[in-house]
């Protein structure tokens, strides 16, 4: 799982090093729509707390069965007071002690179940900021790609994306790779590398010509998307943290304005 504060991109995958923003030493993880750094820092903690809350009870409880040393001591010292006269049998001490520590067992019962429910959400709140990871990476790579190989329709790059989500994945390093409907790994034209964004751009341009408007002759209108002259120029690290903490609506348009030319990258 990607840490939302770093002090060193030594252990965090190269491939999203871009995501990354420098403040004041450390690095700090620039994904939209994400949960605060401070909430999920105190989640983190919480979460850790009551984890080892949890081992102890458990540990506790599962050494002594149903009976807990200091009540059942309290229990024995009872026993004791009864003197001459003691219950008729044995099952009326058992079930005298039973009736003792019935409400302790109930409470680390409870107390279990609280925090195996805890436990699930978090693990369904970390799944749920990878998802997000994913689908960033995934909008911004193939984005960039389709802007190279030709100029997208208006409306036509949801279709695209729909596309994208659905062939690309992101892998344990953090690196995109492309999958067919029955989850083989796609090569790129040499048959033995994996396929490149830009790969599957071009393919894309074969495959589904009307997502993109028609060349108009003197070489592709996107040869100079990388370091034009036109409007604004970003830096490759620039144009990438930008995409990466824009809206999905923002998104789309810093898209067309570098298929206009409005804007562009340059190569580094």
């Amino acid at each position: 799982m990607l840490k939302p504060i770093v002090d060193s991109l030594d252990g965090v995958p190269e491939a999203v090093h871009e995501f990354y923003l420098e403040k004041e030493g450390k690095f700090y993880l620039q994904v939209s729509d994400m949960v605060p750094t401070e909430k999920v820092k105190l989640v983190s903690a919480e979460r850790d707390e009551l984890k080892a809350e949890k081992t102890k009870l458990e540990e506790k409880l599962g050494a002594f069965g149903d009976l807990d040393p200091k009540e059942a001591s309290e229990a024995i010292k009872k026993l004791a007071e009864y003197g001459d006269n003691p219950p008729a049998d044995e099952e009326k001490i058992e079930a005298a002690v039973k009736k003792r520590l019935e409400p302790v067992k109930k409470d680390y019962e409870t107390r279990i179940a609280k925090l195996t429910e805890t436990n699930t959400s978090l693990q369904a709140e970390n799944k749920q900021f990878s998802t997000q990871l994913d689908l960033i990476t995934i909008d911004q790579k193939v984005s960039t790609a389709v802007a190279k190989v030709g100029q997208v329709k208006d409306g036509a790059m949801h279709d695209i994306m729909a596309r994208a989500r659905q062939t690309w994945k992101r892998d344990e390093d953090g690196n995109l790779r492309a999958f067919d409907s029955e989850g083989t790994k796609i090569y790129g034209p040499d048959g033995i590398s994996a396929i490149t964004p830009e790969e599957w751009a071009k393919g894309l341009l074969d495959s589904a010509p009307f997502l993109f408007e028609e060349s108009r002759g003197g070489g592709s209108q996107n040869n100079n998307r990388s370091g034009g002259s036109g409007g604004k120029v970003y830096s490759q690290k620039e144009w990438t943290n930008k995409v990466a903490s824009a809206e999905p609506e923002e998104r789309r348009k810093l898209v067309q304005q570098l298929q206009r030319g409005e804007v562009s990258v340059k190569t580094e």
